[in-house]
């Protein structure tokens, strides 16, 4: 697939990540497991929470000044036959001091 979507966050914060799955899927009976690749300086608070269409990972950490990039590689289970999406996300990290605001 492609970059799905841009994150700006504070190095304290920690942001939630949804990945829609439901044009894949289409209404269909399937089975979804995730691979996250975590960016070096970064931390994914839990494990994927999967749904029916798709799931959620929640991207924390980073260093202000620094851009990331996130891969999400899915597999998509329909009856005996796999579909392998990969999307990223880009994560932009900047602490906003007093005088930025």
């Amino acid at each position: 697939m492609a970059v799905i979507g841009t994150i700006r966050k504070q190095p304290r914060e920690a942001w939630e990540v949804v990945v829609d799955l439901s044009k894949i899927i289409a209404k269909r009976e399937a089975t979804i497991s995730v691979a996250v690749e975590v960016p070096a300086g970064m931390t994914q608070q839990g494990t994927p929470i999967i749904g029916a269409d798709g799931f959620t990972i929640y991207v924390a950490g980073g260093t202000s000044g620094a851009v990331y990039v996130w891969t999400l590689i899915s597999t998509i289970t329909i009856g005996t036959r796999q579909i392998i999406a990969e999307d990223e996300v880009i994560v932009y990290v900047n602490e906003v001091t007093g005088a930025e605001a």
